[in-house]
């Protein structure tokens, strides 16, 4: 698959680097304030594999239904949309993800409900695309469910294979 160089070596491995030093140059000189007051209706988009990173395996849930609990947003939004990543096999990323996952035994956990207990190593669950896929399902089912009165909540999950 032809990619750009900025992105690819030519051995058609994925370059390496931080997103945050991204961030950090592109921001830099900028002046944004450091809260927004609302005004009227407000909206909230979360990118969803995002913030399962960010919040990592809480330590007080022992069980995806705590989990999601753990990820479910405040209630000040009139609109959350909540994407999720999707992966495709014939990706420029799969190279990157086969490096990551070499020498890690990868086991699927299916989530069939809440009660299901939360693996021992979280970064182990999260680098098989399947388990993602499961867990963007669960993540997203949980969301619509559990929306506050009067709080419109989407979710979109569709992960390819």
């Amino acid at each position: 698959m032809p990619v750009p160089v900025a992105l690819a070596e030519m051995n058609d491995s994925l370059r390496t680097g931080q997103k945050s030093v991204l961030a950090d140059l592109i921001t830099s000189g900028i002046n944004y304030p450091s809260e927004i007051e609302f005004q009227g209706s407000s909206g909230l988009l979360i990118d969803g594999l995002a913030l399962v990173s960010a919040i990592g395996r809480p330590s007080v849930a022992q069980t995806f239904g705590g989990f999601a609990e753990s990820f479910q947003a405040g209630s000040c939004y009139q609109q959350i949309n909540v994407l999720f990543d999707q992966y495709q096999e014939d990706s420029i990323k799969l190279g990157m993800r086969e490096r990551h996952t070499k020498f890690t035994c990868l086991i699927q956990h299916a989530i069939e409900d809440g009660s299901v207990p939360l693996p021992d190593s979280w970064p182990n669950f999260l680098a098989l695309p399947d388990n993602k896929s499961d867990l963007a399902r669960f993540l997203s089912e949980h969301i619509i469910v559990n929306a506050p009165p009067r709080q419109s909540c989407c979710s979109y999950w569709r992960i390819c294979r």
